[in-house]
């Protein structure tokens, strides 16, 4: 964060530039072997820093989308509806670029190239999303999920909330998908059944909304923050007790597995709250790029992440 009373020409977000580029690298090492090679708690910790990637990249657009409009509300519907657009346009994009090996990949895992193997192809396109580009569509949902409640004059407050309860349902389905069907009432079993079979994963439909919202209150929020932190003492606090909930997270998931986490309902939960401290450490490290090393870092981490989706997909 900026030093007291320090008055910046050119302020930057240096954090959110350096929490990019490790988010980035961090993608491409959960698509690679890496983590096959070290011990069981280390690849579980690194593990939790790779469940926050794609959350802190939601929470940065939302931030951004919403600090640079300023409190326009014209600025924030041509903002959101503009983060919808793009997020369809490049899942579109990305998705045909991908069609060869993606239908072929399809056509051998389903034994043969006929209408009910394209049918599939298309529904999980357009409700799963396809290979590494689900992000995209969830950003394009949950942009537009925000315009629509800008539009109604819904509040921040109210938008929020309901960024919260799409949360709070992506955890109860992750919970109810990693139970056994001997667990489940016969009736939700069924609806699990059907949801799995229409979506995979709650994640495409409802987590984008909900970490954008979190972007959107942080900008709402940042200079009672940003002026909050100046002082010295809540300087301190805020440290003390960000570490001590980052490090009871990390040995609490460094010896419970991920589907013990899920099951009990906790790992989304404690997913989401950190998130929300990385985000916040990251938004209030403001500084000068006076040597433009950040503005590269900016550079290295689009590129790190476009050739990731080029060969990795």
């Amino acid at each position: 964060m900026a030093a007291a009373g320090k008055t910046l020409r050119n302020p930057s977000f240096l954090g959110l530039d350096a929490g990019k580029m490790i988010a980035a690298v961090l993608v491409v090492v959960t698509h690679s072997r890496i983590l096959t090679t070290v011990p069981t708690p280390v690849a579980r910790v690194i593990g939790v820093f790779i469940s926050l990637a794609v959350p802190f990249f939601f929470i940065v657009s939302g931030f951004l989308c919403f600090h640079l409009s300023r409190g326009s509300h014209d600025a924030e519907l041509w903002r959101t509806r503009k983060g919808a657009s793009t997020g369809l346009w490049l899942y579109v994009a990305w998705t045909v670029a991908y069609f060869p090996a993606s239908i072929t990949s399809f056509v051998v895992e389903h034994a043969g190239f006929n209408v009910v193997t394209f049918i599939r192809y298309v529904h999980k396109v357009i409700f799963v999303g396809e290979w590494q580009l689900w992000f995209l569509l969830s950003m394009a949902i949950g942009y537009a999920v925000i315009y629509g409640l800008l539009r109604i004059d819904k509040s921040k407050y109210a938008i929020f909330a309901v960024g919260l309860a799409c949360y709070a349902v992506s955890c109860v389905i992750e919970t109810l998908q990693s139970m056994s069907a001997d667990e489940l009432p016969h009736a939700l079993e069924k609806v699990i059944g059907i949801y799995n079979k229409v979506f995979a994963s709650p994640r495409v439909l409802l987590q984008g909304v909900a970490y954008i919202t979190v972007g959107m209150m942080l900008a709402l929020w940042y200079e009672r923050l940003h002026k909050m932190l100046q002082r010295r003492k809540v300087q301190l606090v805020f440290v003390l007790a960000s570490s001590a909930f980052v490090l009871t997270f990390f040995s609490y998931h460094a010896f419970i597995s991920s589907n013990a986490l899920v099951a009990s309902g906790i790992g989304g939960v404690l997913r989401f709250l950190l998130a929300f401290v990385v985000a916040c450490m990251s938004v209030l490290w403001v500084g000068e790029d006076g040597k433009g090393l950040f503005r590269h870092i900016r550079s290295v981490s689009a590129v790190t992440y476009t050739v990731f989706i080029y060969l990795m997909g």
